[in-house]
């Protein structure tokens, strides 16, 4: 497929992301959630438990409402500080609300982007979740957010990461997507996809060995998302 190039303004696309997802949280209520509510029934839910297992000092970038952040905290039994990290107040304001209706002690969330990470320390966590997050901001705003995300996991923390799935150009056609810059995808005129094979993806993660790959079908029979769990070395 031929393109022609075409240079964003990164400001710009990212104000539009965070009005964007702000809107997609805005009709979510907190709700109340118990241990037994948590159980691990994807191959995903199995890695988060295995973050809440291993790792006292958690953040989750890019949060959303928390999703990855709480059952971390529920299904696992070692976290004493989680952070979730969004840009979007709605979601924040979700977590927030869910982690105090269900008495979740330990877990914050914070209204920020990427740039928030700056203010830590390296090696201040020694675990990290990112889903769906890195792949549907700008190139340019990621290799940003990877950096500052490899620098303040400690030796031998855990990096748990999620991606969309590949966009093939069937897939590019089927869902309408259209063509912003080099790897870069929009739908509505904001982007939904930054499309990189698996390795190109791990290539970015300099000096993390890898422990596992695997897959999560969140839409049923639909293209599965990439799931990958590193050990920074």
């Amino acid at each position: 497929m031929m393109h022609g190039v075409n240079f964003m303004n990164i400001k710009e696309e990212n104000e539009k992301l965070i009005s964007f997802w702000n809107q997609a949280f805005e009709q979510v209520k907190p709700m109340e959630l118990k241990k037994e509510d948590a159980k691990v029934e994807t191959e995903f839910d199995r890695l988060l438990k295995f973050m809440g297992d291993s790792c006292e000092r958690l953040i989750d970038v890019g949060s959303g409402w928390g999703y990855c952040l709480i059952l971390s905290k529920l299904m696992g039994n070692k976290i004493k500080e989680g952070i979730g990290l969004d840009a979007s107040k709605h979601a924040i304001d979700v977590l927030n609300g869910t982690c105090e209706i269900s008495n979740i002690s330990g877990l914050k969330g914070i209204v920020g982007t990427h740039e928030v990470l700056k203010s830590y320390e390296d090696g201040s966590f020694d675990g990290v979740t990112s889903s769906n997050f890195l792949d549907v901001i700008p190139e340019e705003t990621s290799d940003e957010a990877i950096n500052e995300i490899k620098r303040i996991i400690k030796p031998n923390g855990y990096l748990l990461l999620k991606f969309n799935f590949y966009l093939t150009e069937e897939i590019i056609k089927s869902i309408k997507m259209d063509y912003a810059e080099k790897n870069t995808y929009k739908i509505g005129g904001v982007i939904r996809g930054v499309n990189h094979t698996t390795d190109e993806w791990l290539a970015k993660f300099d000096g993390f060995e890898l422990i596992e790959k695997t897959e999560f079908e969140r839409v049923k029979n639909g293209p599965k998302d990439r799931v990958i769990l590193l050990k920074k070395i």
